[in-house]
């Protein structure tokens, strides 16, 4: 698409890059329909409150870790909830030691193989490039979709971050699960419908 107008839509540190993007877009005089952010955090975001230790922290983290397996397993139909339990019952007595080394390597097989180191040195790339960014005001809407389920023990910020950049026009929307969630089944089918609602109001105007 060589000529605007754009619609950038990104996810995590997705929505860093969408967000520089748009800026540099606009710098070039180009037209930006949509921008978009699905659970991106912004600077300063989330900040650990004063009393949440490094033991309550790691608390949190195991709380959390149980309620998006409980979460997930409410609303997945009847054959992803036997599925979901599969897999992790058989993960966990991998990790646990309980299961014949046969059947180990055959779950070894049938496991993703480990991440390229190119693509490990990628992502390490990526999060130096996160604490580093500094996003300057953006002179338009900007649309947030925020999980509902966020960090715990951390101060709390409805705009994840972004409330203090200087963006003229935040919309936020608030979406069912967690950060890891809400692009992954069950969670992605309700965030396609209300992104693609969103688009077509765009479109449509």
């Amino acid at each position: 698409q060589p000529k605007g107008p754009y619609q950038l839509i990104g996810s995590s540190f997705g929505g860093k890059v969408a967000y520089e993007i748009a800026q540099q877009l606009l710098a070039k005089g180009e037209e930006i329909s949509m921008l978009a952010f699905v659970d991106s955090y912004g600077p300063g975001y989330p900040n650990r409150l004063p009393s949440t230790t490094g033991v309550i922290a790691n608390t949190y983290k195991l709380i959390q870790y149980l309620g998006k397996h409980i979460d997930n397993l409410r609303v997945a139909p009847w054959k992803g909830k036997l599925a979901y339990l599969g897999h992790y019952a058989k993960d966990g007595l991998r990790r646990l030691k309980m299961i014949p080394s046969a059947a180990k390597e055959r779950i070894k097989e049938m496991r993703q193989p480990k991440i390229p180191k190119e693509f490990a040195e990628v992502e390490k790339a990526n999060l130096r490039a996160a604490n580093m960014y500094q996003p300057q005001p953006y002179p338009g809407t900007v649309t947030l979709y925020r999980a509902e389920q966020q960090p715990l023990g951390i101060n709390p910020d409805p705009t994840l971050g972004w409330g203090t950049v200087g963006i003229e026009n935040l919309v936020i929307h608030e979406v069912p699960g967690h950060h890891g969630s809400i692009l992954f089944e069950p969670r992605v089918e309700k965030m396609a419908e209300i992104v693609s609602n969103y688009l077509d109001d765009i479109n449509t105007n």
